[in-house]
């Protein structure tokens, strides 16, 4: 008993002085983890005029499949509702076998020759963002409140490799491979909407729907390559105040 009375004490008094940086030291600076599926749309998707070597040109279409998006954002609380924010991200979406198969074997363009035992790699992105979001509780005194974020940075992209065997009509098998290319640095810009609900002092969970674009193109001579990689995301996380 003699013991428990002083430890009684310096736990109550820890408890109000926390409680009391808390009220008198809101947080200044976060950070946020969210990950989700990653939906290409747009002419990302687009299955045809597919290029598989540095000779095609034009304004080209991706292929590409759903995949997964990945942030970690590290940002300040402004005062008010604003918050400003720079972000990095990682996105892949596998490229649609189906797709380069009809490219491949499309009898306009193509030879005698047919493809077979097509594999394909994926789509990668690497982002960099600074933003600002607009938070705002629903309601005073809510824990739930809404978002809305605007970014703008850029984007290094990864064009997937391609393999495939080519048979000509005496069957004879010969292997062929267009490697990944790496395009240069594009422009890229992300708005997204959502809500948080804060579950405890410094912790919220998250959750966003965005539209992220980006504008690689890789020009080596010529001809020159054009894309634009459009995808929705809906994207779950935790956001941690400090």
């Amino acid at each position: 008993m003699k013991r428990f009375f002083p430890l009684l004490v310096i736990a109550v008094f820890s408890q109000l002085s926390l409680s009391a940086q808390q009220t008198t030291h809101p947080p200044r600076f976060y950070v946020e983890l969210s990950t989700g599926p990653s939906f290409p749309i747009g002419n990302f998707k687009v299955k045809d005029n597919i290029a598989l070597s540095d000779y095609d040109e034009g304004k080209l279409s991706g292929g590409a499949l759903p995949g997964l998006q990945g942030n970690l954002k590290v940002g300040a609380w402004l005062d008010g509702n604003w918050k400003l924010f720079i972000q990095g991200g990682y996105s892949y979406h596998q490229q649609d076998e189906d797709a380069v198969t009809e490219t491949l074997n499309d009898p306009n363009i193509q030879d005698a020759s047919v493809a077979v035992d097509i594999k394909t790699d994926k789509w990668r992105s690497y982002q960099g963002l600074g933003g600002v979001t607009y938070h705002a509780p629903f309601y005073e005194g809510s824990r739930l409140a809404y978002e809305a974020t605007m970014a703008i940075g850029i984007d290094r992209s990864i064009r997937p490799a391609v393999s495939f065997t080519a048979v000509d009509q005496y069957g004879t098998r010969t292997p062929v491979n267009y490697a990944e290319t790496k395009m240069p640095a594009a422009f890229a810009w992300d708005v997204a909407f959502g809500i948080s609900y804060r579950v405890a002092y410094n912790i919220d969970i998250l959750g966003n729907i965005n539209y992220y674009n980006a504008y690689p193109k890789r020009k080596s001579g010529e001809p020159e390559q054009k894309y634009e990689m459009a995808v929705l995301q809906v994207l779950l996380g935790l956001g941690f105040s400090f």
